[in-house]
């Protein structure tokens, strides 16, 4: 990772893990733990959700190699590991990316396919984020009624606003456009061409054709039917994640629709994806829960514990992630020595 990218996640982190503990000692931490313990164990039963999102998210992944897909259990460990490195480490949500292409090119594919698939499959993840932030702002609409029936509109959520969040929606997508063009024009040989140019070594020159075949590669991956069934599962494995958040906010005592949670958990989906180098949306998330959840009368106590509580399922999933992930390169390097 470059030293840009390790300095604006250093800068992430403190600045969402302010903003956490800002939101806890305005609630009160006794009052939030005093509702997540009422939970008891069945606060575990959120991490039931991350079944499904994994493997929606492992089958649109699938889609995306330009041969010869892995096997599923396969995809599914690397992606697992990746995911709970992006999740669990200051890595700017692209080391995770960066070692499941590494774990599945020594368990199936080729290095080149490997990278090019999760090349695409991050593209795709962020392609997915205007849909996921549309859906939310629709699913928002009634709550917004309802609260400027009430006259009362502290946060400043009136329909202008949401017709400029909609204006926002479209300029990321201008954005994700160019970016897959840039990928189609070919950025990896441009890239590659300067590096050499720099270098002045003819030790470089074989760049230049490795970056070649990969561009080559990420091109033949941008067929309109593959594409548009990654992002289809993608985006249902992100909306499957909106379960947790219902089930957190009825054993917590505060019970909400299955539509607000989608407007709930879309949302701060979509704000995290934004500010992507602070880990797991850490504070990103807890913000957008407390000040979305008075729209559709979650108190902000229960709002923070709610998007607590779906930290659960991260933890769970997460850290035996990350424990598999040192176990198979621990295993690796003993086989090198070995040898």
């Amino acid at each position: 990772m470059t030293p840009v990218l390790r300095s604006a996640s250093g800068i992430g982190i403190l600045v969402g893990l302010g903003i956490a503990v800002v939101l806890v000692v305005w609630q009160g931490a006794d009052a939030v733990a005093v509702l997540l313990a009422s939970t008891g164990w069945r606060l575990l039963l959120v991490a039931g959700f991350a079944v499904p999102n994994l493997l929606l998210a492992t089958a649109s992944w699938r889609l995306l190699f330009p041969s010869g897909a892995p096997r599923f259990g396969i995809a599914l460990a690397a992606l697992w590991i990746g995911t709970s490195v992006n999740v669990l480490l200051p890595v700017a949500g692209v080391g995770g990316e960066i070692v499941r292409a590494r774990l599945i090119a020594r368990w199936s594919s080729k290095t080149r396919d490997a990278v090019a698939s999760v090349v695409v499959d991050k593209t795709v993840q962020v392609a997915t984020l205007p849909l996921l932030a549309l859906i939310g702002i629709a699913s928002l609409f009634p709550a917004v009624e309802d609260f400027n029936r009430g006259g009362s509109d502290p946060f400043g959520i009136r329909p202008a606003t949401l017709g400029a969040a909609i204006v926002g929606v479209a300029l990321l997508a201008i954005v994700i456009a160019l970016l897959v063009l840039i990928q189609r024009a070919g950025a990896f040989s441009f890239l590659a061409a300067q590096a050499v140019r720099f270098a002045q070594s003819r030790k470089w020159e074989g760049l230049v054709e490795r970056a070649s075949d990969l561009d080559g590669a990420i091109r033949s991956l941008y067929r309109p039917g593959r594409i548009a069934g990654s992002c289809a599962l993608r985006l249902l494995a992100r909306l499957s994640l909106a379960g947790e958040v219902w089930l957190a906010a009825r054993l917590l005592g505060h019970p909400i629709s299955v539509v607000d949670a989608i407007a709930l958990k879309s949302l701060a989906m979509v704000a995290g994806g934004v500010v992507f180098p602070v880990p797991a949306a850490l504070g990103v998330q807890e913000a957008s829960f407390v000040a979305l959840g008075a729209l559709i009368g979650l108190p902000p106590d229960a709002a923070l514990a709610t998007s607590l509580a779906t930290r659960v399922r991260e933890l769970l999933v997460s850290v035996p992630g990350l424990l598999a992930w040192e176990w198979v390169e621990g295993r690796a390097v003993w086989r090198r020595r070995a040898a």
